[in-house]
């Protein structure tokens, strides 16, 4: 199997803006781009934060692994005051001093029947696999930043639409009544009328409650509040067939971190399988007393 299993996130988010462009109105001169949307949704967003954090976290895992073919040291040291022999002379005079006694020990593994091989391989994999993931949030939260981005401009759209729509009614409404009052037309007309200004109203009030929610949304996805959006152009690199797109998903980072976690679920039970094997190790102490002032190397 193919190793080569980089993504196209900026591709992917491309084509969810191509899919999320519908019909709407242009944007003002200085409206605010989907593409700075997509760049303060990919800086600030706190979901991408988190998953950068979780790959930092993971990354430590590698050292860690690697840290079994690095040496030992262990230290130990006491000390008190009681009576030392002094062999130094002829008498061996018992005298009151301080006693201690310090220990070093070095351990260097040679040979590890391969486990710790399979535990590095296994922490390179979860991490080629948080990568993957990283990648799938990154595409995940642009393509939400796209939708909430459109989001806000049909909405808005709507919103103008639907008042636009009320006003009609309402000078409509004072044009029957002026009818009613010269006897034209009757108080069933006026109220037909009222009645398609109500609902006009409602329908007003309900797209401003859609908009409110849509900016809400964009608040939670972006990191700030929109300004004036604007109609983006259609992405150049969309792919022109299905077969196309279904050949770009092959490298989906969704997959790419199942790939990779699937890999790293193998080295884990290579490692169990050989933790009980035979190793070689390199043992080194280094020893030293009081009453051995000379100190003792093992």
């Amino acid at each position: 199997m193919s190793r080569d299993r980089s993504g196209q996130p900026l591709r992917c988010a491309l084509l969810a803006a191509g899919l999320a462009i519908g019909i709407a109105t242009a944007g003002e001169a200085r409206a605010e781009s989907l593409t700075d949307a997509l760049a303060a949704a990919y800086a600030s967003n706190s979901e991408l934060q988190a998953a950068r954090a979780q790959l930092r976290a993971t990354d430590e895992g590698v050292p860690a692994a690697r840290g079994g073919w690095r040496p030992t040291a262990i230290i130990n040291a006491n000390g008190g005051v009681g009576m030392r022999d002094d062999n130094h002379n002829d008498n061996h005079d018992q005298n009151d001093g301080l006693l201690g006694r310090a220990e070093l020990r070095v351990r260097q593994p040679l040979y590890t029947g391969g486990r710790v091989s399979a535990q590095t391989k296994q922490a390179e994999n979860l991490v080629q696999a948080q990568r993957a993931q990283l990648t799938a949030s990154e595409q995940q939260v642009l393509l939400e930043a796209v939708v909430a981005y459109m989001d806000v401009l049909r909405d808005e759209s709507v919103v103008k639409l639907d008042g636009d729509h009320e006003k009609n009614l309402q000078s409509q409404l004072a044009s029957v009544r002026r009818r009613v009052t010269a006897g034209e037309l009757t108080d069933t007309d006026a109220a037909q009328s009222q009645s398609r200004l109500a609902n006009a109203t409602a329908e007003r009030v309900q797209a401003e409650s859609n908009l409110n929610a849509s900016r809400a949304t964009y608040v939670r996805v972006v990191g700030a509040p929109p300004t004036a959006v604007a109609m983006p152009d259609m992405p150049a690199d969309l792919p022109a067939t299905v077969d196309e797109a279904v050949a770009d998903s092959a490298s989906h980072p969704s997959i790419v971190a199942a790939q990779y976690s699937e890999s790293a679920a193998r080295d884990d039970v290579k490692r169990s399988c050989i933790v009980a094997s035979s190793s070689v190790r390199l043992r080194v102490m280094q020893q030293y007393s009081s009453d051995s002032p000379f100190g003792s190397l093992k």
